[in-house]
């Protein structure tokens, strides 16, 4: 396990679903809950979903840094954060 998992506090992206006018990221938290948010919500004060793709999501930490979450577990900073 990495040390990146606690970025977005062992929660795991397992689906994103997108409309015609909003999209979803469905997050499982670690007590087994699926919560879902869209684009701009806060998950937590500190941990905001930025944007919504097929296969992964864009979050920012602490109001800077900002993270790819991909639905295999991997995150990585954004490029040109």
């Amino acid at each position: 396990p990495s040390v990146s998992g606690n970025i977005i506090n062992d929660m795991k992206l397992i689906g994103t679903v997108s409309g015609a006018h909003k999209k979803i990221a469905v997050l499982t938290m670690p007590d087994g809950r699926a919560l879902k948010f869209e684009e701009n919500e806060f998950v937590t004060d500190t941990f905001q979903v930025l944007e919504i793709y097929e296969t992964f999501i864009v979050v920012r930490v602490d109001s800077q840094d900002e993270y790819e979450v991909f639905m295999s577990g991997q995150i990585s900073p954004r490029e040109g954060n």
